[in-house]
């Protein structure tokens, strides 16, 4: 039988086929049933075609209700927040060591394999889209209290009207701009409500299936079931809607089912969410642990199954308190106060901040703040052919003295293996008005590598003493050191200036070489700096800046440097629809005045110089030329754009697409005094495991060579 298509060219030319077919069989009168047959077939075809035409339309008249239904609920100040009480159940199927080095899963690697929990908290929106959450009371059997699982956390709240519907991940198939990336089938339901199913077009983990219960006259979602999987977690969530007015666009209630599976381990958890609870609880009140107390905010009782994990809890507590008991009668305390020390202080410090981001509050209120990362967590380990490997630690801590006014540090912590060198840098604020961005800060930074052929060009003829006992020289690599004090402060939402003090220290990393011809060892700077910056558009926006560094004379000679020198930068990162981001960036420097070609130091080159920060560690850098080039010219004119969406080439790939969450187009130029033009053009993708980027470049109109990045990626939001 000859399948139709519903194409409208192939149509068309089937029916004048048998148009033709009909018109010759009247001509040579054969009658009866093939003729028949024909018309019948007809008349069936373009009825099947008005009533897909007319399906069409009526599931897009749907969607556009669906798609517009958020729009035209206004924001209420009186409904800004709301109260949420939360279960969750763990279950460890199967488990193995290297459960211990999945950060948050540290605390159910060994021990009981039953965990449950509790939780209430606000929800407050600041607007449609800004909301935070304040944890009040908390109660939980896994060891030490830990949250597991974090990963996990962002959806319990799904946002299913915005373009994501998990804080920045996952597109949500009722926002218009994601259409083209799903298929939709609706199903009357005969109670003024349509059944709405949708699946991805491609199988991706950035895409859901399932489908909703849809008000047909509205477009608003009633029930709404999600299946997916992100971030190694396979979810499956039946969310009820609230009912009226802003909190019509969030859950009322939402049941999610989760698994984990990585090499062997097997995690299983249910979690439960209940909004809109009655019992209001003051902010000041936070991270209470205290059981008693969800006798009276429960939303629901608890299972047998919850009950049996509190009990079993109780009677492990009152069988090792009797157990203590015991012993302290007969004086036989010492082994077991050796045995706490080891297992519960040392080991259990040693995993936490081994495979865990640790962090705590303290002060009044819990105004003060202390996180670090993990010391082996995979994502802070990268490879490139300039840097080689590199390892980097973060922590971070502060305090708040109020809502507009802090200190703050970050102090990060690495080592690159080609340079064989150790690299600190730790900025202290102190946040004098958030509001204005009112910041002075004190930045210490030390063992970064400058390079610079200039002393090497000046001081020795090429070709001559460039080897001394066998050994290449190597008088272009400096350890700068640099402190700078600066002060940061928005006039306008328009206008931003900064002023300050900068000194550069930088040292030798062969100075016997410097010795042997009589030549200083390192070379110091002090300079003044300003910076103004105009936001036309205001926050967020373009941005255009420009920077003049002076420097101070510290006295005669060789080692001291005076300089003069002008910056100009325009930056913007174009945040599109679905996850599309446009990040550019174009600028120039100069020297005004140089005493000597030493240290053409530029701040234009430091990495993370975009407003509101790159997407990733690659963008607006230059991945394959080395870093002696940018301190070796007078002047420079650079340009960097980077282009990321999630779905451009490998995400269209069988089997290896469902793992891509972003892929990105660099495109990197680059003028110098003796290389013009230098052109960089890149392509790299994100997966949960790890990020993989190819560049290839154009030096002077040559092809230069091809390189490679890698970075981990692997429970980066956990």
């Amino acid at each position: 039988m000859i399948k139709f298509t519903k194409n409208k060219i192939f149509f068309e030319i089937y029916i004048l086929i048998r148009f033709f077919f009909f018109t010759f069989a009247l001509v040579n009168k054969i009658a009866g049933a093939k003729v028949f047959l024909c018309l019948i077939l007809t008349l069936v075809i373009i009825e099947a075609q008005a009533k897909d035409r007319n399906g069409r339309k009526e599931r897009n008249a749907l969607l556009e209700k669906v798609f517009a239904y958020a729009d035209s609920i206004n924001f209420d100040t009186t409904q800004n927040k709301t109260q949420i009480y939360t279960k969750f159940s763990v279950q460890t199927k199967q488990r193995n060591l290297l459960l211990w080095a999945i950060p948050t899963m540290y605390s159910i690697a060994r021990g009981g394999r039953d965990f449950f929990g509790e939780t209430y908290s606000t929800l407050k929106f600041k607007d449609r889209y800004t909301m935070n959450e304040t944890r009040h009371f908390f109660v939980t059997n896994v060891p030490h209290r830990r949250t597991v699982m974090q990963g996990i956390t962002s959806f319990l709240t799904p946002d299913v009207y915005r373009e994501t519907m998990y804080k920045k991940d996952v597109l949500s198939p009722f926002f218009k701009s994601n259409k083209k990336y799903y298929r939709y089938k609706i199903e009357s339901l005969n109670t003024g409500e349509t059944l709405l199913s949708f699946k991805p077009r491609i199988s991706n983990t950035q895409l859901m299936q399932g489908h909703a219960v849809v008000d047909t006259q509205t477009g608003r979602l009633k029930k709404v079931n999600l299946k997916g999987e992100f971030d190694m977690i396979h979810i499956d969530a039946d969310v009820e809607m609230n009912e009226e007015g802003f909190m019509s666009i969030l859950p009322k209630t939402n049941r999610l089912y989760a698994n984990f599976n990585f090499l062997g381990n097997k995690i299983n958890a249910q979690y439960a969410s209940f909004f809109e609870q009655e019992t209001e609880i003051p902010d000041t009140v936070r991270n209470v642990f205290k059981r008693s107390i969800f006798d009276t905010l429960r939303a629901e009782p608890l299972t047998k199954a919850e009950a049996e994990v509190y009990y079993k809890q109780d009677s492990a507590e009152l069988a090792e308190k009797r157990e203590w008991e015991r012993k302290v009668a007969i004086g036989d305390t010492l082994p077991e106060k050796k045995k706490y020390f080891w297992e519960n202080k040392v080991w259990e410090t040693i995993g936490e901040n081994l495979f865990n981001s640790v962090g705590t509050n303290f002060g009044s209120g819990d105004n003060g703040w202390i996180n670090s990362t993990a010391i082996f967590n995979p994502q802070y380990f990268s490879y490139s052919d300039t840097k080689g490997i590199t390892f980097r630690y973060d922590v971070r801590m502060g305090y708040a003295f109020t809502g507009n006014r802090n200190i703050n540090t970050r102090i990060k912590l690495g080592y690159r293996t080609k340079q064989h060198r150790f690299f600190m840098e730790a900025p202290i604020n102190f946040e004098y008005n958030l509001r204005r961005h009112g910041r002075l800060q004190l930045l210490v930074s030390l063992g970064h590598i400058i390079g610079n052929g200039s002393i090497h060009n000046e001081f020795f003829k090429e070709g001559e003493n460039d080897t001394i006992d066998g050994k290449r020289m190597e008088l272009s690599r400096f350890v700068d050191s640099h402190i700078q004090i600066t002060n940061t402060y928005d006039i306008s939402d328009y206008v931003s200036f900064t002023a300050g003090l900068v000194y550069h220290n930088r040292r030798a990393m062969e100075p016997w070489q410097f010795e042997y011809f009589n030549i200083p060892t390192s070379y110091k700077s002090l300079a003044i700096y300003n910076e103004w910056v105009w936001r036309p558009w205001s926050w967020p926006g373009p941005k255009f800046a420009i920077s003049y560094e002076g420097g101070i004379p510290l006295g005669r000679g060789d080692a001291n440097l005076s300089f003069q020198k002008i910056e100009v930068d325009a930056m913007y990162k174009w945040k599109l629809r679905s996850l599309c981001t446009l990040s550019m960036r174009a600028g120039a420097g100069f020297y005004l005045h140089k005493n000597r070609n030493y240290f053409l130091d530029y701040r234009g080159f430091y990495e993370n110089n975009l407003q509101g920060g790159w997407n990733d560690d690659w963008s607006g850098d230059f991945q394959l030329l080395d870093y002696s080039w940018y301190n070796s010219s007078r002047y420079y004119a650079r340009a960097n754009v980077t282009y990321e969406r999630p779905f451009i080439l490998a995400a269209w790939i069988p089997v290896l697409g469902r793992f891509i969450e972003s892929e990105r187009l660099y495109i990197n130029a680059l003028s110098l005094q003796r290389l013009s033009p230098y052109l960089e053009a890149g392509y790299g993708f994100k997966t949960r495991f790890c990020s993989i980027g190819i560049f290839a470049n154009l030096r002077e109109k040559e092809f230069g060579r091809i390189g490679f990045k890698f970075t981990f990626e692997l429970f980066s939001r956990w």
